[in-house]
């Protein structure tokens, strides 16, 4: 893996890192959504265990995430969810 695939790697997950640490604070302010069911919420969707969340609740956050981005992101996610049955 050359620097550069490395670099890119680590921006990567540091804004994976940041939307999840800031979906996790949605869940459980906004929605009222308990710990343990947002771990497995976040779980789920991402692919990752809890602990694995837990971890990344722990680390300082390393990007900022854009507004504009993370609305479209929302409106992809609910375009995508009306396509899915629920299961």
């Amino acid at each position: 893996m050359t620097q550069t695939d490395k670099d890119d790697r680590a921006k990567r997950l540091a804004h994976r890192n940041t939307l999840i640490r800031e979906i996790f604070h949605q869940l459980t302010t906004a929605e009222k959504m308990t710990y343990t069911d947002a771990y497995i919420f976040l779980g789920r969707f991402f692919g990752i265990n809890d602990r694995q969340i837990r971890k990344i609740l722990l680390q300082k956050s390393k990007v900022a995430l854009s507004a504009d981005n993370v609305t479209k992101l929302s409106v992809i996610l609910q375009r995508i969810s009306t396509k899915i049955p629920e299961v």
